[in-house]
């Protein structure tokens, strides 16, 4: 080949490549959610938007540089499995899941694309394989981990000094997922006994149970109640401070945003924040980090908060030395 048709024919190679290069650079990726509630329940829910608002703060505005496909297994595990299957051959680059049955779910679907997680615990992540280890995940998957046992005994110890003279506690939690419950029931039992508190569990997982469960509670004689940090409680926010007020038992949220609902109070990481943190892995592996190397991130900032009409209602006065300590106040 004669040396001028050699370099138009690798001029021409070059140029196809920068071409196939940007076109690929300028595909617009598709992030795969999976929820963990009815679609009803997660539209009504303000972080739905908050995801797509902390995109669009990195640039990434849907249906124009970032499209979603979501799923919503209203918290069944057969739908799990189905939906991230079906979220994975949808082609997403990126998949993004709240809680452990979501994770695990798409951990079984694909050891390629990368899984940005939330509403896990150290253990779990470790315990079932999700990662290497949280400095170092080593897999397709990372994310934010909830927070360490240290902080339950200290959110036992608040609702010591809120409701003095409280010997007997119930914690509430959702018999449809185990592992979560065992890690609860371990993390709450240990707070409590630190604290010189018995501890009881119940059970419920919708609105019904819950009104069967909070009048068994008090004829249990506890003198209040801690809810478990499970996905499903979340979506019944409503349900349980209703349930709380009716039958006068002071009622811990796993969440800040359980009290503006009516629930008594919380002590937890801000997650508002944590939705940001998940946003922020998502974005860094879709310019290029791979979820490998991105350590697993524990919560590092706290908010107590109070909804004192809450505490009104059920004659609560908050000492002052409590209240001087709160974040946050619902009046």
């Amino acid at each position: 080949m004669r040396r001028r048709e050699f370099l138009g024919v690798l001029g021409g190679a070059t140029a196809w490549s920068f071409a196939a290069q940007a076109q690929q650079s300028s595909k617009i990726p598709l992030v795969g959610v999976l929820w963990h509630g009815s679609k009803e329940k997660e539209l009504a829910n303000p972080w739905h938007q908050n995801v797509r608002d902390d995109f669009a703060s990195f640039g990434y505005i849907a249906d124009k540089t970032i499209r979603y496909e979501e799923r919503f297994p209203d918290e069944r595990q057969n739908l799990y499995d189905q939906f991230a299957s079906e979220l994975v051959a949808a082609g997403a680059d990126m998949l993004l899941c709240l809680d452990l049955p979501g994770v695990l779910a798409l951990k079984k679907a694909t050891s390629r694309i990368p899984i940005v997680f939330l509403g896990l615990n150290d253990s779990s992540a470790l315990s079932s394989g999700l990662v290497q280890s949280l400095a170092r995940p080593g897999g397709n998957a990372t994310g934010l981990v909830g927070p360490a046992r240290d902080m339950y005994s200290k959110a036992v110890e608040i609702f010591k000094q809120l409701i003095p003279g409280v010997s007997r506690l119930a914690l509430l939690v959702n018999p449809d997922i185990p592992a979560q419950v065992a890690l609860q029931t371990d993390f709450y039992a240990t707070a409590a006994t630190a604290n010189g508190i018995q501890l009881e569990v119940f059970e419920a997982r919708d609105k019904h149970t819950i009104d069967e469960t909070f009048p068994k509670i008090v004829q249990a004689k506890c003198d209040g109640v801690v809810i478990a940090n499970q996905g499903s409680f979340y979506l019944l926010r409503d349900e349980l401070s209703e349930a709380a007020l009716f039958n006068r038992l002071p009622t811990m949220g796993p969440s800040d945003v359980f009290v503006p609902s009516g629930i008594l109070v919380s002590y937890s990481p801000v997650l508002r924040q944590r939705i940001v943190g998940l946003v922020t892995y998502a974005v860094r592996i879709l310019r290029g980090e791979k979820p490998s190397d991105l350590p697993v991130e524990f919560p590092t900032k706290f908010e107590l908060v109070f909804n004192l009409k809450t505490a009104a209602a059920l004659n609560l006065t908050v000492p002052p030395l409590v209240l001087t300590a709160a974040d946050r106040v619902i009046e």
